[in-house]
């Protein structure tokens, strides 16, 4: 071809347009169909998608599910597949991750996972912010559901492996979900976690463990399983100002008719001592009815977490249930030591005790076969009240006030049995030094006891309280004078 035919075609130079400027051929475009020109991102197949978002963060995946609803759309049901493992959970997939002792089942994969503690809480606080923000347009109970949907991927490997890390994580992030929810919010979103829990796949586990007819310690694996998700989810990490709210839930889950013994068996699973080590696993129910503690500072690390739920509990709707959830509490799984009973006793204070004494004494004045055993439950906790005041070095007086009250509110021809189930409570703790004589919590025990019977056998001889006035009326009058 010459030169002169691939030459671009102009205008000559001389031809104007009646404007005055130069027109000039425009340059040759590309013909394209209209089809072609709206192909995007979102006519790819959904799997080709979710592996273009396997390859992105958390971050990046939030910010994408916002983009438009057909993004919103592909990155919910980019959650439950396998491409999205690394980016859901990536404190579970790095190298120290991989050295874990404890492994965990994440569904898709067939890998075991561990996890890598110093990542773990960021990464389960972001994905719950990620959740959060992907489903803001859904009602709360599809929130919810999908959340719980998310977080059943995970599992331990073994009913006998440590869950409290991984349930712990779950609270963090269902609380981070409903942060700013509203009350109502909240306890729709904890009935509903709740529920899908109860129900999931150990069908059951909270009704059977709490069931009056279920024997504690018969199968520690559940009781961990149950106790590690109810404690972290309903108490451990929910936010400030809303425990009572996702603790009366609970206990109302779990007993709609508000049955004071399976409420307690609720608390005491939550509080309870328990190990997750090879030669120890389960819930240490024993040590409420076998060990002493030395010192209130050792009752208080026992039983700080019961008394700050029951403390939470006083302070709302089932507030006036305490006196009888105590009552259920020191007889669960069989009567507590008086050692146990009078530690909680004197962590809640002055008033919850009184109210519980008022209780247990207003049990038995309304029979009409009274007995010396009918005061079982008032001795033994005037009992713990002393030791552990001795124990710790404490005045006797609050001991002594709430005698009296005790006394003053028990009928006179009842009161020869409150002393006689006294004094008998204090002699099975001198039995129990005695069967155990030169080990040294007995002798240490012993020296307690001999301060405990000598300080309210001379209360006692001082007050004559055999004749005292028979209400707390008359004993009123008498004060006046």
């Amino acid at each position: 071809m010459s030169r002169q035919l691939r030459t671009r075609k102009r205008v000559s130079p001389s031809a104007q347009s009646p404007a005055g400027d130069w027109q000039v051929s425009p340059p040759k475009k590309m013909l394209v169909t209209e089809q072609f020109m709206k192909v995007t991102m979102l006519d790819l197949p959904e799997q080709v998608i979710h592996k273009i978002f396997g390859h992105i963060n958390l971050l990046q995946l939030s910010d994408i599910s916002q983009v438009s609803r057909q993004f919103n759309t592909l990155a919910m049901s980019f959650l439950h597949t396998t491409s999205s493992i690394p980016v859901l959970f990536p404190s579970m997939t790095t190298a120290v991750a991989d050295q874990a002792v404890v492994k965990y089942s994440i569904s898709g994969s067939e890998k075991q996972h561990g996890l890598d503690m110093t990542r773990a809480r960021t990464n389960f606080r972001q994905l719950g912010v990620t959740v959060k923000k992907m489903t803001c347009l859904l009602s709360t109970r599809e929130r919810v559901m999908l959340s719980t949907q998310v977080m059943s991927r995970l599992c331990p490997c073994s009913s006998l492996s440590p869950t409290s890390q991984l349930m712990s994580l779950c609270g963090v992030f269902l609380h981070q979900l409903v942060d700013g929810w509203t009350d109502e919010e909240c306890v729709l979103a904890a009935g509903l976690v709740f529920s899908t829990f109860n129900s999931g796949g150990a069908g059951g586990a909270v009704s059977a463990v709490v069931a009056p007819s279920y024997q504690l310690g018969s199968r520690p694996e559940l009781e961990m399983h149950v106790r590690n998700f109810l404690a972290s989810v309903f108490y451990k990490e929910v936010a400030s100002g809303q425990q009572r709210l996702w603790l009366e839930t609970l206990l109302l889950q779990t007993s709609p008719e508000r049955n004071s013994l399976t409420m307690s068996r609720v608390m005491l699973l939550i509080s309870s001592p328990a190990r997750e080590e090879d030669w120890q696993f389960g819930v240490l129910w024993a040590d409420h009815v076998e060990a002493i503690p030395a010192t209130l500072a050792v009752a208080s690390a026992r039983y700080n977490t019961l008394v700050s739920l029951l403390n939470i509990i006083k302070q709302g709707q089932l507030g006036p249930m305490l006196p009888s959830l105590l009552f259920s509490i020191f007889q669960t799984p069989s009567p507590w030591l008086p050692e146990n009973v009078g530690s909680v006793l004197l962590l809640l204070g002055h008033q919850t005790c009184h109210l519980y004494l008022q209780h247990t004494v207003r049990q038995v004045a309304t029979r009409d076969d009274v007995c010396t055993n009918c005061f079982k439950s008032v001795s033994t906790a005037v009992t713990g009240l002393a030791l552990m005041t001795a124990r710790s070095r404490r005045s006797f007086g609050p001991v002594f006030a709430r005698l009296e009250e005790v006394i003053m509110h028990v009928p006179g021809q009842h009161r020869e049995n409150l002393f006689k189930a006294l004094w008998g409570a204090l002699a099975e703790e001198v039995t129990d030094l005695r069967q155990n004589e030169g080990e040294d919590w007995a002798m240490e025990g012993s020296m307690h006891l001999f301060k405990v019977i000598r300080m309210i056998g001379q209360r006692m001889t001082e007050k004559a309280y055999m004749h005292l006035p028979s209400t707390s009326q008359d004993w009123e009058l008498v004060i006046e004078e």
